[in-house]
This record gives C-alpha cells, structure tokens and sequence, in this order.
C-alpha cells in the first residue's frame, strides 16, 4: 500500500500529539510513553520524538546519543551536544540571589512574585559540548554558561564557572585537575567532528576508541567517504 507524502505527514503529526500527550498528561502515561520509545526509536539514547518535546516545553535542545539530561534536574535554556554521558542527581542551578541587593529575597528582582513587572536578572542559555561526561550529582551553577568539548566534570562537583575543552575537573567548589589529550589532539578530535557520525558508523571503529590518532584517520576516512556520495 502505497501513501502519499501529505498523508504520512498528517500520520506523523497525529503520532506526535498523542506521545506528547503520553508525556505530559501524568506519570502513568508517562511510562507508556517511555515503552514507545523504547521500543520504537532507540530509547532516551536516540529518540527524535523525546528531543523534540524536551526542544518545545523546556527549550532543552539534544543532540544524538546524549542521554541522562531528561529529567526535572536539567532546568530550561540548555543546548547539549552529541554523545554526552550525564550521570543521575546532575542538577543545574538557574537562580542566584544577588547579595548587593538590600536583601537576597527573590521578591526584589523575580517578576514572578509580582513586584516587578519584569525581572532584573535575565536566565543565561547553557551550551554543553560534545562528548561531555558528568559525574553523580553534579551541579552546575546559573555562572556557568559553556562546558567545553570533551570535558569531565568529576562526581558530586559545584561547577561555577566555564569549563575548557577536554579538561577534568572535581571538587568544591570544581577546579581544573587534568587534561585528557595534549592540544594536537584536542585540535585533531575538533577538526574530525567525530561526533557527526551515525552510531553505527561509530560501531564500526570503537575497538580503537583507545588509540586517538588511529581513531581520528577513521573517522576522517568516513567522513570522506560519506562526502563522495
């Protein structure tokens, strides 16, 4: 059977309302949702549908592979790149309390309590790279506004400021104690864009995910490849 393109782009709109509902409406049919995608797109790991109901309600933008962010610890206003790992209990913290004001009471700079009629402190977009890793319960702090390519950000740390590409950090507050790769090949994983790839292309070469240089001419290889098609 056969059906034409407006057909199936009405199917799909249908299909969506009924997830998002599924999502939205209780924790119940929120399961059931989960079961759907489960099954049909690959889980929290690859779902389009998930991404773009966390794109519209929360403006939370995903990109493939990342999984651990859709929970109610992951506030609005974030963009998170491809195949990061976020482990349970990250927080990311959106309100400060301006200490120079009379009182730290967010009734003095927060429109929602009526005061105002806007407020004085505007939320900030968070940018998370790719290929980040996030330790167990983590918080990130509203200072924050970009965690570089590759970064990992240790177990139970208070990151309160950006954080570099490819750099470890840990503690409280979080402070830089190391560096996965020396900068040719930091610049050499950026230039590859090896995040790009298909999870299946990546399969195919994850035996020498420990080899960087190895790896790199691989993926630049496929890229190549998928260039001349």
């Amino acid at each position: 059977m056969k059906f034409n393109k407006k057909y199936l782009t009405e199917r799909g709109k249908f299909t969506y309302f009924i997830l998002k509902n599924l999502y939205e409406n209780n924790s119940i049919s929120r399961k059931l949702f989960y079961l759907y995608i489960n099954k049909f797109e690959g889980g929290q790991f690859y779902s389009t549908t998930l991404r773009r109901i966390f794109k519209e309600i929360k403006n939370i933008d995903v990109q493939l592979g990342t999984y651990g962010c859709f929970t109610e610890g992951f506030r609005p206003n974030v963009k998170i790149g491809a195949y990061c790992s976020i482990a349970p209990g990250v927080q990311r913290l959106v309100g400060n309390h301006p200490y120079s004001n009379i009182s730290t009471y967010p009734l003095f700079y927060s429109k929602d309590f009526g005061a105002l009629e806007s407020s004085r402190y505007a939320e900030q977009m968070l940018v998370i790279g790719h290929d980040v890793w996030i330790g167990v319960n983590a918080i990130i702090t509203g200072n924050v506004h970009n965690i570089g390519n590759g970064a990992i950000i240790g177990a139970g740390a208070v990151v309160t400021h950006d954080v570099e590409p490819y750099s470890i950090v840990a503690g409280v507050p979080a402070r830089k104690i190391g560096t996965r790769f020396s900068e040719p090949i930091q610049e050499k994983l950026d230039q590859s864009k090896w995040w790009e790839l298909k999870p299946d292309q990546l399969s195919s070469i994850a035996e020498i995910a420990n080899q960087p240089e190895e790896f790199i001419l691989k993926v630049n290889e496929i890229l190549g490849e998928n260039a001349d098609d």
